[in-house]
């Protein structure tokens, strides 16, 4: 029996900790080395996106279903969304060099980012709540 949980949590932890640092500098209005970024949610993506695919096809295979169902399916969520904000990030690296000033560019900027976030944030509101899901799905499995 195969399980990939390992190098799935690995890459989810630092995508995780990729993005809260992405919305940190966002936040503060510092510069953002999206190149950088792109590259990183690039690479986690590529792993999510492959072994969530590998897990959610071959987990009627496998001895431990749940865990699967549980691994699988949300690496593949997070690996699309990863790979989104690759692809946004490296086409719109421009838009990323006037952040950090106090002129009227960086506010455009700011507004054009969370112009283009909110439709979105309904993949990441949905990702949450199959999350969420899956934790108590998870809490009543361990019961038995």
């Amino acid at each position: 029996m195969i399980l990939y949980n390992t190098i799935v949590g690995l890459a989810a932890g630092a995508g995780l900790i990729l993005t809260a640092e992405l919305l940190k500098k966002l936040a503060n209005g510092e510069k953002v080395s999206s190149e950088g970024y792109s590259l990183g949610f690039g690479m986690i993506s590529f792993i999510l996106g492959v072994m969530g695919i590998t897990i959610s096809v071959t987990w009627p295979y496998k001895k431990v279903l749940h865990a699967n169902i549980m691994m699988g399916e949300p690496a593949l969520a997070f690996g699309v969304l990863f790979a989104a904000a690759s692809f946004f990030l490296w086409t719109r690296r421009e838009l990323f060099g006037d952040l950090g000033g106090a002129d009227e560019n960086s506010e455009k900027a700011i507004a054009y980012i969370l112009l283009v976030l909110r439709p979105v944030s309904v993949w990441i509101l949905a990702t949450g709540l199959m999350m969420a899901r899956l934790a108590h799905r998870w809490r009543t499995v361990r019961a038995f």
